[in-house]
């Protein structure tokens, strides 16, 4: 399946609502002689969609009503043929960004009522109402910490771009370092890092912002050697007041570089909670992501990082990596949230590496998310489909969720990326719908959700 998009209204709305029935369609320019394929095309006042599946050809043209939206209007045409046609109904209608909940918050802050938000998603998302009800129930659970937050509350993150090894999902920029001369990137970034967290921090006070949380990812932070790491973290212990941050969080999610000399450093300078992402605890599958470590190292880890002294630990599952299954996945979930491990667990469905990789992945994906949260339900609160949470009943301090604002350093010198401090509190209120095939079922109840 090809993917045409023309017309000013045409652009990743309406791709992107393809590929919720198509989703390992390649975008073209031209229509192709002989393969499927689906064009949508935006008109001064008319929308037409062409649609060409297994040779026989479909289409619909419609006027636009005055008024209306251009760009929906166009994905509404869209939706319905290719709905029509395949015979799907995508769980969450037409949605195609990646944070449903935001739109909940939003329209309640605006002063919509609950009924005008349940239309919003159901009539004109086309959403079902078991997602709906999702989104509703983690929207109520993140409501009493929103109230409870300052507008010019934020928080810092600080990114360390580098991996010993690029995972087969991974979308994030990162540079893989193992030799000498990709090594000899990390202590130039190491310093300037630090010089830019100065900065931030001067250019927080000046602003009268209230840094709330504290978090170290990447990449891979622990990638950094332990003099590196060390010098990051006495450097934010030193510039930053650690006892009034909420949480101060260190990915150190690789086993195969988190050593105990690390973790004794993270706890030393204050982290108050580390993340170790197995993100599978199948050999097999951690191969063939790129990982070269293998399960056992996992748990190994997690056993020096209760020696050190932590004890607010999360990791990290993934549904639909390449080679897992259902089974596999279910046993992964299992050792996740075993008596050693802390049930802080995130599940996860990526799709953010090139799409041939992951090809076919999504299909497991979609029948492993169910099967964590039946396993995970019994350790601590899932939001259930079907029932919306009603708020102050359920266990939040086990959920230990928090809505924070992060500050991403995009490297250059120590002021490129200190520029919009002043309306960083803004960007809690910005609002995206949930795209189809990026999912998350966080735990810590975060507002990615499938």
């Amino acid at each position: 399946m090809q993917i045409i998009l023309r017309g000013p209204a045409a652009g990743y709305e309406a791709e992107h609502t393809a590929r919720l029935f198509f989703p390992d369609a390649e975008k073209t320019e031209n229509l192709p002689q002989d393969s499927d394929f689906v064009l949508a095309q935006s008109h001064l006042c008319t929308d037409t969609i062409l649609l060409r599946l297994h040779g026989r050809l479909s289409w619909k043209i419609a006027l636009r009503p005055q008024g209306a939206d251009p760009e929906y209007t166009l994905c509404c045409l869209l939706y319905t043929l290719l709905g029509e046609a395949t015979g799907s109904t995508p769980p969450w209608g037409m949605m195609t960004g990646v944070r449903p909940v935001r739109i909940i918050h939003d329209m309640r802050a605006s002063g919509a009522t609950e009924d005008e938000i349940r239309a919003r998603f159901l009539d004109h998302f086309a959403c079902t109402p078991e997602k709906f009800a999702l989104a509703l129930g983690i929207a109520d659970l993140q409501k009493p910490v929103l109230d409870a937050a300052d507008p010019m509350d934020c928080s810092v993150y600080a990114g360390i771009p580098f991996c010993p090894t690029r995972c087969s999902y991974c979308s994030f920029v990162s540079r893989t370092v193992g030799d000498k001369a990709t090594r000899a990137l990390v202590q130039p970034y190491v310093d300037k890092l630090c010089a830019e967290l100065t900065a931030i921090r001067e250019t927080a006070d000046r602003c009268g912002l209230h840094i709330r949380t504290f978090y170290i990812g990447g990449g891979t932070p622990t990638s950094l050697s332990a003099a590196q790491l060390e010098q990051l973290m006495s450097h934010i212990a030193k510039t930053f007041d650690l006892a009034k941050l909420d949480e101060y969080t260190v990915e150190a999610g690789r086993p195969d570089c988190t050593d105990a000399e690390k973790l004794r450093i993270i706890k030393k300078y204050g982290a108050t909670r580390i993340s170790i992402n197995p993100q599978t605890f199948s050999d097999q599958v951690l191969q063939n992501i790129g990982r070269r470590h293998t399960a056992q190292d996992i748990i190994d880890c997690f056993a020096a990082a209760r020696a050190a002294g932590h004890k607010n630990i999360n990791m990290d599952l993934i549904a639909g990596l390449p080679g897992d299954t259902v089974e596999g996945f279910e046993a992964s979930l299992r050792q996740a949230i075993a008596p050693h491990a802390d049930p802080q667990a995130r599940v996860q469905h990526r799709r953010g590496a090139p799409r041939r990789r992951l090809r076919r992945c999504g299909r497991h994906a979609r029948q492993m998310q169910p099967a964590g949260r039946r396993r995970l339900s019994s350790v601590l609160y899932v939001p259930p489909e079907g029932h919306a949470a009603k708020s102050g009943k359920h266990r939040l301090g086990q959920a230990r969720f928090r809505v924070s604002l992060q500050y991403l350093y995009n490297g250059g010198g120590p002021h490129d990326s200190v520029r919009w401090c002043g309306r960083l509190h803004q960007a809690r209120h910005s609002g995206a719908a949930p795209r189809q095939d990026r999912a998350y079922l966080q735990l810590q109840v975060s507002d990615r959700i499938h």
